[in-house]
């Protein structure tokens, strides 16, 4: 029996809401044009990753692999691309679905090398696209309880 963890929206929306301090939904912030994308409705990339460092307890240089920036673009005051808001959006599907999972444990188990991810982290695997999607597969197994 297969259990699908589906992360609420409310869920999501304090995750993505806490690391970008936006009041729109995901989805209307993350189609290219977006009447909701305004450069002075967007927060910063130094907010951001300022946030996605008190949440994961990561250095800057790991927040700015995150958003998929250099550490100096992540240290400046200049407005998230949608690219960015994209890839807080998906560490947060991510990041909740291993909630179900791990509890408390779960920035621990974020940060820490798994064997099941070629020695990286979850956290490193966000880096790219195919790692988000081989990061999402991984946790949807445990929660339909494969062993891993």
């Amino acid at each position: 029996m297969t259990r699908t963890v589906n992360p609420t929206a409310e869920t999501l929306d304090s995750i993505f809401g806490n690391i970008t301090q936006l009041r729109d939904s995901p989805g209307s912030l993350l189609i290219p044009r977006s009447p909701a994308l305004t450069d002075s409705a967007l927060p910063t990339y130094r907010d951001a990753s300022g946030r996605i460092r008190d949440l994961l307890g990561v250095n800057l240089e790991r927040a700015a692999d995150v958003l998929g920036v250099s550490r100096a673009s992540a240290a400046k005051n200049t407005p998230l691309s949608v690219d960015a808001l994209d890839r807080i959006h998906s560490l947060s599907v991510n990041f909740e679905q291993a909630q179900a999972v791990f509890g408390e444990q779960t920035v621990g188990w974020f940060t820490a090398p798994h064997p099941a991810l070629d020695g990286l982290s979850p956290l490193d695997m966000q880096r790219t696209r195919y790692g988000e999607r081989r990061l999402s597969t991984l946790i949807q197994n445990m929660l339909d309880g494969a062993f891993l």
